[in-house]
């Protein structure tokens, strides 16, 4: 799987599936990305990247705000564009 850098690196340039395991146990699919053209201009709530040693936020797509998730739990990382 890839490293935590690799994850956002990719993040920064495309939109990607990230399957993971969320903290109650159940699975998530998260269409994400990091790229500014699908963020908000400005947003107060805005997280940074690097917040959490295990922890990545991410701008999801489906809900039109931040989310993160652990990389140590991703069991799929699929880019869709």
């Amino acid at each position: 799987m890839l490293t935590k850098n690799e994850m956002v690196d990719q993040l920064h340039e495309g939109i990607y599936n990230v399957t993971f395991t969320k903290v109650n146990g159940d699975n998530r699919v998260m269409p994400c990305t990091l790229m500014q053209e699908h963020m908000p201009t400005q947003d107060s709530t805005a997280k940074t990247v690097a917040d959490d040693l295990d922890r990545i936020s991410v701008w999801c797509t489906d809900a039109n705000g931040w989310r993160a998730f652990k990389p140590s739990t991703v069991t799929s990382f699929e880019r869709l564009s």
